[in-house]
């Protein structure tokens, strides 16, 4: 079974919205028509991955990301699915390519959302899939076990685990919108959270 990704972090102006996931939380707005759009890609994505069609979930994926760029979710799963085409090719060309591309969006995933324990635990698998091309990627073998070796992608895991667990985060994706816990990805019921809290701070302007 793969890991189901967590979703995209982002602040607000007027609010603030904690997405938490199990090792996780952290601030989510995406547009309620996009948020749909993305959510409806990434179970099909996950659907072909289950039948074993990486290349036409990568393809659905890419998708997703013309929509939202900035998507972790999105990221993360198309490290994944990178990575798995690193091990059905034969050609040590290709492998190099898919490890390259593999290594890529795990870095997005973790520079967009620094704080997600998946996107960490992504892009330590992403270097051990590049350990064995790390000569020709122009690294240093030693360096790069070395770092791999190092304690700070496991101290990232564990901050991002102890936040999710004083939270109290069961579930993902949870949702807090200014202490609101929402559980679940209903685009419309936090649609209706977000809208709230806008006419609640307007009407506190006014007072």
């Amino acid at each position: 079974m793969r890991r189901k990704p967590v979703n995209l972090l982002l602040p607000m102006k007027l609010f603030r919205i904690l997405l938490c996931t199990a090792a996780i939380c952290s601030t989510l707005f995406i547009p309620a028509g996009q948020a749909q759009d993305i959510t409806a890609l990434l179970r099909k994505a996950d659907q072909l991955d289950e039948q074993e069609q990486t290349d036409a979930a990568i393809d659905v994926l890419k998708q997703a990301e013309k929509i939202s760029p900035s998507n972790p979710d999105v990221l993360i799963k198309l490290s994944q699915d990178y990575s798995d085409k690193i091990d059905t090719v034969k050609d040590r060309s290709e492998k190099l390519r898919f490890a390259n591309l593999c290594l890529e969006y795990a870095r997005k995933a973790v520079r967009v959302a620094p704080g997600n324990s998946d996107a960490h635990v992504c892009l330590s698998i992403a270097y051990g899939k590049m350990t064995d091309f790390a000569g020709k990627a122009g690294l240093n073998v030693d360096g790069f076990k070395s770092c791999m070796a190092g304690p700070d992608a496991a101290a990232a895991v564990d901050a991002s685990r102890a936040n999710g667990v004083q939270l109290e985060v069961t579930s993902t994706p949870t949702i807090f919108v200014n202490g609101r816990r929402l559980v679940g990805a209903d685009a419309h019921t936090l649609e209706q959270f977000i809208q709230y809290e806008l006419a609640r701070q307007k009407t506190s302007a006014k007072k």
